[in-house]
C-alpha cells in the first residue's frame, strides 16, 4: 500500500508544481498556494517516517499545513489547495486525530476532520500510520459539493516534526457522485 501511496504522492507532485513565493492572506493566489502545498509536501516527504511504536504515549501535537483536492467539476478535475489545521492527541482518548481544511481558493465552506486512529503497530514500510474521516460541505457559485472521504498518513522526523498524507473519498455534486483524491503536509 505505501508504494501505491508514493506513487500516488509522486503523480501529484508532478501535476502540483508552482511556485513556492509566498504572499499574504488576503492575496494569495491558487497556483502560489499549490506551489507551497507541493514544495511543504516534497520537503517532507525527504524526512523519516516516524517508528509508530516509539510515538509519544502523552501530550499533544498542532501541525499547521495545506491540503490539496483534486475535485471532478463540470467534466473535469480541478485541483484546489487550501490551509490544514490538525491536532494529534499521543495519550489514549476517543479523539486522538481532529482538525480541519479550509481557505480552499476559488471554494467556500470548510471540511472537518474526526473520528481517527492511530495505529502505534503499523509497519512504516507499507502502512499508514493514522487515519480520520473527513466531512463536509464545499461551494462554487451555486453549487455544492458534499465530501465525505478519509485522511490517512504518516508522522516524519524523530520528533513527529511534520506529517504528509493522503485524502480520498466520494463527492456528491451537481452531476451525482464521483471520487476524489488529494493530498495533505503540514508541520508543528
Amino acid at each position: 500500500m505505501r508504494a501505491v501511496m508514493i506513487g500516488f504522492l509522486m503523480l501529484l507532485l508532478a501535476g502540483c508544481g508552482g511556485q513556492s513565493g509566498s504572499a499574504p492572506d488576503s492575496a494569495r493566489t491558487s497556483a502560489q498556494l499549490l506551489g507551497q502545498a507541493s514544495g511543504l509536501l516534497a520537503a517532507l516527504s525527504r524526512e523519516n517516517v516516524s517508528d509508530p511504536a516509539l510515538l509519544p504515549t502523552s501530550g499533544h501535537a498542532v501541525y499547521q499545513g495545506y491540503s490539496t483536492l483534486n475535485l471532478p467539476m463540470d467534466g473535469t478535475t480541478v485541483p484546489y489547495a487550501g490551509d490544514l489545521n490538525l491536532t494529534v492527541t499521543f495519550a489514549p482518548t476517543s479523539t486522538p486525530v481532529v482538525g480541519s481544511m479550509r481557505n480552499f481558493i476559488g471554494l467556500e465552506g470548510q471540511l472537518l476532520i474526526g473520528n481517527g486512529t492511530i495505529y502505534r503497530d503499523a509497519d512504516p514500510d507499507v502502512d499508514l500510520t493514522f487515519d480520520a474521516d473527513l466531512t463536509g460541505t464545499l461551494t462554487k457559485g451555486g453549487d455544492s459539493y458534499a465530501l465525505n472521504g478519509t485522511v490517512a498518513g504518516d508522522f516524519r522526523g524523530r520528533t513527529q516534526s511534520g506529517v504528509t498524507g493522503v485524502v480520498y473519498g466520494a463527492v456528491t455534486g451537481p452531476d451525482g457522485v464521483d471520487l476524489f483524491q488529494g493530498t495533505l503536509a503540514a508541520t508543528q
